[in-house]
């Protein structure tokens, strides 16, 4: 079994492209021996890489909504403050 050496994915022999990176296996057919070690090296990266390709977004609302959103709570505050009373 034959590794991909950019994203280290399980590949067959008569791939010519990685299935999931698409890098191409021509140029890397000298070197398809891969020892332990190597393999070690191989599955660290896959993990590095997955970490890498997840980026965390974070919607920022706007301002006016912000003042919005801020206005209405002391609004409902200072009403339930009117009634109580």
């Amino acid at each position: 079994m034959k590794f991909c050496p950019k994203c280290g994915s399980n590949i067959n022999e008569n791939q010519k492209f990685c299935a999931k990176c698409g890098y191409n296996l021509n140029r890397d057919l000298k070197n398809e021996q891969c020892n332990i070690q190597n393999s070690d090296v191989v599955k660290h990266k896959i993990f590095n890489d997955d970490l890498k390709g997840k980026k965390i977004n974070y919607k920022i609302m706007p301002k006016n909504m912000r003042y919005g959103i801020i206005a209405s709570v002391v609004i409902v505050i200072l009403a339930s403050i009117f009634f109580v009373l």
